[in-house]
């Protein structure tokens, strides 16, 4: 059962799922053509109750029509603003937009789908319009589903044990994969051709898809945006210390684990979620991180066909144990932006990363603090950047490129290599670095005082925010043009390139040992081989003797 009906002014959509019927509405986009758009759909039981901290359960069905006509509650989070939570518990709904549904009885070409995961530190953010309109994606002719998982302690608290053994966030995603694989049809949809894509938290959540048995056969290419499973912040450790820390926080005072979760489960949401920001520890700050509940290798897991993360991402990277799928993996010109404009008035933090640089060596090397070679490759690393000065509030232009590489861009481009040496699939790689008014961060995070293209800002290229409107260059326009094609025609073909037209005259060739190829990404595309040369060169050096890839 599918069809269109008129109300009035508005034209609302019909369409039959495996759980009920849903009634969405056609919508006009920003160039004046209409697609339909169904918000607030529940892939997921509400994880409330005794259902917080477990896996996923599949919704239940309904009786009669279901509208879908506006966004489902987002996860409990701080506001953007700061002031106080805002969400619910009861959070995991997906929104699905689309040119066209199939008529009743009639059938066409399936179109490619493509599933955002946002990013936020796996703390904050959701799948809405707001901040992910479809505007530029739905007129490349593809199906877009964007979708809300349980962020902080609600999603990634982990006991490291059979009982809680984590990544509920990351088994919410899995299961609003498996809602798509039952019901995308429906909305003309093609299960076999999903794209799943992400930035920042949302591009490490990716990465590890790419490698988890759980995800195995839901997405069949995947795309990266400044954030992959190596990064620092992607990966938790010492989360039964960090559960322990929280119910410490909040009263619970057993080194009990029963009594642990059982406390756990029942305090407010809102308490919980509170008190997950107070026990960031410093050298998580150091390490510029300060991301406490992320996801976990579950070792512990006993449970058949539930774990998620079987091992650590360098260990299933170096096995070559990642699905047979092409992904696209880059970052942008100067991610670290972000980072120093967060902690450019707390001169105490570049004191102690000036005081404690050992910190800053990341986590996959699996260096021990005070050991002489941490202390050498910290030395070498720190003079690389800062030269003979102190890391301080007047360094500015030395920690943006120290950021950059270390909290995103040095592992990004060391799991692509490590997949090119390791794999046969394709994968694309890509440096941004136009710096426009379409800027994601700029518009939304009022970073825009230092020139360059920070964390985030790609983000504007790909999709229409419902609010702070701007008036785009001409440049920007064309580099939006230049990432919705390059990014829908991978979701259709598994190949960014426009068939038999390569882009600005520029074909973007995968990176390989021998060619380690990255497309610029600028109103003029340039495919290059020596981006960051001079810093990634050093991190070469310093991870060939740490022996980590052998």
């Amino acid at each position: 059962m599918s069809g269109i009906q008129q109300n009035q002014d508005l034209k609302y959509v019909i369409v039959k799922i495996a759980e009920g019927i849903l009634r969405g509405r056609m919508v006009t986009s920003l160039y004046g053509t209409e697609y339909c758009s169904f918000k607030g759909i529940p892939y997921a039981k509400p994880p409330v109750g005794q259902l917080r901290f477990k896996p996923p359960e599949p919704p239940v069905g309904w009786d009669g029509v279901r509208d879908a006509l506006s966004e489902g509650n987002v996860c409990l989070q701080k506001s953007y603003s700061g002031s106080g939570l805002v969400g619910d518990e009861d959070c995991l709904f997906l929104n699905v937009y689309t040119p066209s549904v199939p008529a009743l009885g009639q059938t066409g070409a399936a179109k490619a789908v493509m599933v955002w995961i946002h990013g936020g530190a796996f703390t904050t953010g959701s799948g809405n319009a707001d901040r992910f309109g479809p505007d530029y994606l739905i007129r490349e002719d593809i199906v877009l589903v964007t979708i809300n998982y349980r962020l902080g302690a609600l999603g990634f608290l982990s006991l490291e044990d059979g009982v809680l053994p984590g990544n509920a966030g990351m088994k919410d995603q899995v299961e609003a994969l498996r809602w798509v694989r039952r019901n995308i049809g429906h909305f003309g949809g093609d299960p076999g051709r999903v794209t799943i894509f992400g930035q920042s938290a949302g591009a490490a959540s990716v990465h590890l898809h790419t490698m988890s048995p759980m995800s195995a056969g839901l997405f069949h290419g995947a795309i990266s945006q400044s954030g992959c499973a190596l990064n620092n912040w992607s990966l938790a450790t010492g989360a039964r210390q960090s559960a322990l820390r929280l119910g410490k926080e909040l009263g619970c005072h057993s080194d009990s684990l029963d009594d642990l979760l059982q406390f756990l489960t029942s305090v407010p949401a809102s308490s919980l979620v509170d008190a997950q920001y107070r026990v960031v520890t410093n050298e998580l700050r150091l390490r510029m991180s300060g991301v406490v509940f992320t996801p976990v290798v579950e070792k512990n897991s006993t449970a058949v066909g539930t774990t998620f993360l079987p091992d650590e991402p360098l260990a299933l990277l170096k096995a070559g144990r990642v699905h047979k799928v092409p992904q696209v993996i880059g970052f942008n010109s100067k991610e670290g932006i972000w980072m120093w404009q967060r902690m450019s008035n707390q001169p105490a933090f570049f004191v102690g990363i000036d005081k404690n640089f050992e910190f800053v060596l990341p986590n996959m090397l699996g260096l021990q603090p005070s050991t002489e070679k941490s202390k050498t490759l910290a030395a070498r690393v720190k003079k690389h950047y800062f030269g003979e000065q102190p890391v301080s509030e007047h360094t500015q232009d030395e920690f943006v490129e120290l950021a950059t590489d270390q909290i995103f861009a040095m592992p990004i481009r060391q799991a692509v290599q490590l997949q090119a040496a390791r794999t046969a699939e394709k994968i694309y790689h890509y440096h941004f670095v136009h710096d426009g008014k379409l800027g994601h961060a700029k518009r939304f995070l009022d970073r825009s005082s230092i020139p360059g293209v920070t964390h985030s800002d790609e983000l504007g290229y790909l999709f229409l925010p419902s609010r702070i409107p701007v008036s785009p260059e001409p440049s920007d326009v064309i580099v939006m043009k230049h990432m919705v094609r390059m990014w829908t025609n991978f979701a259709k073909t598994g190949d960014p390139n426009i068939p038999n037209k390569s882009e600005e005259g520029v074909t973007w060739v995968p990176f390989s040992q021998s060619e380690p190829n990255c497309l610029e990404i600028d109103e003029r595309l340039v495919l290059r081989q020596d981006v960051r040369q001079d810093h990634f060169q050093l991190w070469d050096e310093v991870v060939g003797e740490c022996d980590i890839l052998t």
